[in-house]
């Protein structure tokens, strides 16, 4: 699907702000499933969580990952992490990647570009949603990046600069993209 795009990158590197500036735009944008599952069970005292039930978590953010991509139309869409960010929270958590995972980020791909955010120690901040120390996210941030070049991504490293500029940038990206697709 050439007309959705991924950013994504480690725990609190902007992805979140990026999102939301592209949707000020005019953009279709999804926000990170991972993060609405987490409030949802932290909101019903439940426990699947990344940090007590990683697995279980991983499949429920999968299932809903897989609801966007089939819920995308022509027009372009951003989405806030995409389902190789399972791979690599798993290989991260050094539990075994599900069959179905592996499927699914076959068979439901994304524009080959990826837009990639590294750690950035001076945005950095933990939340409720949030635990993992900067360190932590370092090493999820090159899992990551490691499960989109594993599955033939082009993994395009977004610039630590203002909002507005990091926004030029990926729809230049964009931008000349689409010329060469046309």
């Amino acid at each position: 699907m050439n007309n959705i795009y991924i950013i994504t990158g480690g725990p609190a590197s902007g992805k979140t702000t990026l999102i939301r500036a592209l949707r000020k735009k005019g953009f279709k944008c999804f926000d990170e499933v991972a993060r609405e599952i987490i409030k949802e069970q932290l909101a019903s005292k439940g426990d699947i969580v990344p940090w007590i039930k990683l697995a279980e978590f991983n499949m429920l953010v999968l299932q809903r990952q897989i609801n966007q991509h089939l819920g995308v139309g022509e027009e372009l869409h951003f989405f806030d992490r995409g389902i190789p960010d399972n791979i690599a929270y798993l290989t991260n958590g050094n539990l075994p990647v599900h069959p179905a995972l592996h499927e699914a980020s076959k068979k439901h791909r994304y524009n080959e570009k990826i837009f990639f955010l590294e750690p950035w120690r001076e945005i950095y901040k933990n939340d409720e949603v949030r635990k993992e120390p900067f360190d932590a996210a370092v090493r999820i941030s090159e899992h990551i990046k490691n499960a989109y070049l594993d599955l033939k991504y082009e993994v395009i490293v977004v610039p630590k600069v203002s909002v507005k500029e990091r926004v030029s940038f990926i729809l230049s990206h964009v931008s000349s993209n689409e010329k060469k697709n046309k």
